[in-house]
């Protein structure tokens, strides 16, 4: 008969060193009730070794300054779910979802883009537990009106 052979205290401690660090503390937040989309973009939004997103001076939105490098580099992390889908309008897509809204818009003339909610504020990290996504967001939403079956 085949008995595996027992776990020891030195292979678990060699297990231990290989698995991947997040790139966000996770233990910063309250997770039961923060969206990991929103931790993270928080975590990178007040990362200072990010230059292409920052907080606005009042620290209330946050500014994306270069569409093409937060595209390339920053994306994958925050849309991991849907590789094939990390691109800007997917970003704002996402944003919309959960009520951001432009502050700036490069597509109507302004330097750079600038999305804020109330609860998305700079030190304020208690605040993102009440950022939910929309109800009945997307394709099939429910309304009141029913279709009367003949």
């Amino acid at each position: 008969a085949f008995s595996p052979s027992p776990t020891t205290a030195n292979d678990m401690a060699a297990m231990e060193g290989t698995s991947r660090r997040p790139a966000f503390n996770p233990f910063q937040f309250d997770r039961v009730s923060t969206a990991p989309f929103i931790l993270k973009l928080f975590s990178l939004v007040d990362d200072p070794k990010v230059s292409s997103i920052t907080w606005t001076a009042d620290g209330r939105a946050f500014v994306v300054k270069d569409r093409e490098v937060f595209e390339r580099r920053h994306l994958i992390g925050l849309l991991a779910d849907f590789p094939h889908k990390c691109t800007f309008q997917s970003f704002v897509r996402e944003l919309n979802s959960y009520g951001f809204y432009f502050v700036a818009n490069r597509d109507d003339g302004d330097d750079f883009d600038a999305f804020a909610v109330d609860g998305f504020e700079r030190g304020n990290v208690n605040a993102l537990g009440g950022l939910r996504r929309k109800a009945n967001y997307g394709r099939f939403r429910r309304d009141n009106k029913r279709v009367a079956t003949v």
